[in-house]
């Protein structure tokens, strides 16, 4: 079949800025999110080789690609831990923009193009709606004609519409017994605190700093990361790609404060016309308090209040109250791409095996968990009668 387009590759810093420039030249609408914007990728901000793959119709951009190549280590999970990393190159790979032509050919293309790129194992596609065409086309296609196998997993995901107002929000979405049950937890914490709980709503770049020494406060306070800083320590390179985000008005930074100390954070980017949750916390020791649904109570009302945005993406439904606050759910997709080579194959041989394994060893122990439960009331109960004689033998 014969395209009335032709594919070309860029990589490198110069030549994303050189896309850019055409792209913008052309009005191509802007990018959905910071890591399909080549002058974004051009900075260095994502770790690893930066490019992109671009459909053009004569000297018109119609669609393109972006991604970036980096050395990781492939760890296959075994339930919920993970097993010896084997190194690899990986493709990552952030979504698909384009304003005509047909997706699917397109992409279809594009990967040929990629193919012939030879330094990468395995390719991600993570938090993709299914919605977005390369998200479609992944879910469509699991097994590619083009040289390598898709590994897909669809979830669903929790998003909450900005619309006239708060109020109007809560008194449409939940019956009047649960808005007084949220607006109890707001209250028990501030009453818990002596009415010392503040939110504070971090935007600009010169706030990005004191945005992230306080999450990796949180972090270390917290049960997910143990004393650690977490993912969001103020590295210098994480400080200039968030500030750059800022400048940009794609980013928000939310904490919690109860009293002078923070006590959950949220770290949250702007995607596709909606404010995406990418990470929240909170310290251990107000657990009880349910200071991260009490967080995210205030950050509805600060979007309301503000209308920055159309949307709130909540990501994946965990913890389970996301799903109280939702007013919709779509469909995501993480994928894994493993290239037609030896190497490639075994790491997804690997990743199955252990997954298998995973699987297979639960359902056994699934199996004799009546008889462990039995045995060991048994156990019990024998213990309890050799109590009871133990006086009467010590008096013999």
């Amino acid at each position: 079949m014969n395209d009335d387009f032709e594919i070309h590759l860029y990589e490198g810093a110069a030549a994303l800025r050189e896309l850019g420039e055409r792209l913008a030249s052309t009005g191509f609408p802007s990018p959905p999110l910071a890591t399909m914007d080549p002058d974004f990728l051009a900075q260095g901000f994502e770790e690893g080789r930066a490019g992109a793959v671009t459909a053009w119709r004569g000297a018109r951009p119609i669609a393109y690609m972006t991604y970036t190549i980096r050395r990781m280590y492939f760890r296959p999970s075994f339930g919920p831990l993970s097993l010896s990393g084997l190194p690899c190159r990986q493709l990552m790979l952030y979504g698909y923009a384009g304003r005509e032509g047909d997706p699917p050919r397109i992409i279809e293309r594009f990967f040929r193009q990629l193919k012939q790129v030879r330094a990468w194992d395995i390719a991600g596609i993570f938090d993709l709606p299914v919605d977005n065409p390369l998200g479609a086309y992944i879910v469509e296609h699991p097994t590619y004609n083009v040289g390598y196998r898709a590994v897909n997993s669809v979830f669903d995901t929790c998003q909450v519409a900005i619309g006239e107002g708060f109020e109007t929000y809560l008194k449409t979405h939940f019956t009047k017994k649960t808005r007084y049950n949220l607006r109890r937890e707001v209250r028990l914490l501030e009453e818990a605190a002596g009415g010392e709980v503040t939110v504070k709503v971090h935007l600009s770049p010169d706030e990005v700093v004191e945005f992230l020494h306080a999450a990796e406060s949180i972090a270390r306070r917290s049960r997910k990361w143990r004393g650690t800083p977490g993912p969001l320590a103020p590295t210098p390179p994480l400080i200039r790609k968030l500030t750059c985000l800022a400048g940009q008005s794609r980013w928000r930074g939310y904490v919690l404060y109860i009293g002078n100390a923070p006590a959950a954070f949220c770290h949250a980017t702007l995607h596709w016309s909606a404010l995406f949750v990418e990470l929240v916390g909170h310290a251990r020791e107000f657990t009880n308090l349910n200071p991260g649904k009490v967080l995210l109570y205030n950050i509805l009302q600060e979007l309301h209040d503000s209308r920055a945005v159309r949307q709130l993406d909540m990501g994946i439904a965990t913890p389970e109250y996301r799903r109280i606050f939702a007013t919709s759910h779509r469909p995501a997709v993480d994928s894994t791409l493993y290239r037609c080579r030896p190497y490639p194959q075994m790491l997804r041989l690997l990743a199955h095996g252990a997954d298998g394994g995973y699987r297979l060893l639960r359902a056994l122990i699934g199996r004799w968990k009546p008889v462990v439960k039995r045995l060991v009331r048994q156990s019990w109960i024998m213990v309890s009668e050799f109590s009871e004689l133990t006086p009467w033998l010590a008096n013999l």
